[in-house]
């Protein structure tokens, strides 16, 4: 079975393995069979052959919708424009972006746990353990975010899953928009919109909590929970010129205070401790 389909829970199954199992729907050797069946009808029971070749082509455009929105769901669109970013020494610089889509939430366990199987990601340095179907994350993690992600892996499993890292300037556009507010939620922190230092949680929490913290555009954790990795090794956010040093993260995570969950704040290391990603993907058309 594809990508360890076998070794996952049913709930895992569904949440990860939608894009699969819709592709395989409809596939060759199920049309095959249908249009068969409705060649034997067709010289047969001819009315009842045209009733059942409509049924079957609603059913296929529902099931096209449907499985569009499916697919859709962690997604949201975010528009061109600029993105506010503060540099070396508190200046500011506005950097255009294009139109693009990013994940509602950080990547989870669940949906790492497939580029793992797959081969084209390696097991994070976290919470993961060893176990009968290989490593994996313990029981009750699986909607929590995934983290002690490195920086190629992360774009390794954009890539996976269809997408890329987002740079930072894109980050920070889904993040704030054109504003300079220094949260998701406004300007004043807030410790119960966060899981940050301050919130006491001492470790990761599901992606969908704390939606109280979430952005204008319905975005969660881009403060706090677990940093992200984006697609910058940039020295200075605004100035290029002073060269590439380790890969940058932002949004902070579980265990940083309100300065570094700020989303002017920008962390950079070759092996950030905490730091999981979200992906982007083209606008849609």
């Amino acid at each position: 079975p594809a990508l360890g389909l076998q070794a996952m829970p049913l709930r895992e199954l569904l949440q990860v393995e939608g894009q699969w199992r819709l592709a395989h729907l409809f596939s060759r050797p199920v049309l095959a069979g249908i249009a068969s069946r409705l060649q034997r009808w067709q010289a047969q029971r001819p009315l009842q052959a045209a009733l059942a070749a409509l049924s079957v082509l609603a059913l296929v455009v529902l099931s096209t919708l449907g499985g569009r929105a499916y697919l859709n769901r962690d997604w949201v669109p975010i528009s061109g424009g600029q993105a506010l970013l503060m540099g070396q020494g508190g200046q500011t610089c506005h950097v255009p972006v294009e139109p693009f889509q990013i994940q509602i939430t950080e990547v989870t366990n669940a949906a790492y746990l497939a580029c793992v199987r797959s081969g084209q990601c390696q097991p994070p340095n976290s919470i993961w353990e060893a176990g009968p179907q290989g490593t994996i994350y313990p029981d009750g993690f699986a909607e929590h975010p995934v983290f002690g992600v490195s920086w190629a892996d992360a774009k390794s499993y954009c890539q996976f899953s269809g997408g890329r890292l987002p740079t930072e300037a894109e980050w920070v556009r889904a993040a704030r928009g054109g504003t300079a507010l220094a949260y998701p939620w406004g300007d004043v922190f807030d410790a119960e919109k966060v899981n940050g230092l301050e919130s006491g949680r001492g470790d990761t929490v599901s992606v969908w909590d704390y939606a109280n913290g979430r952005n204008a555009a319905g975005l969660y954790h881009l403060a706090g929970n677990v940093r992200e990795w984006v697609d910058s090794r940039a020295i200075d956010a605004c100035d290029g010129t002073q060269g590439e040093g380790d890969p940058v993260a932002r949004g902070g995570g579980y265990q940083d205070d309100q300065n570094q969950t700020s989303l002017w704040a920008r962390q950079q290391g070759a092996a950030l401790p905490y730091t999981g990603l979200r992906c982007i993907r083209p606008a849609a058309p």
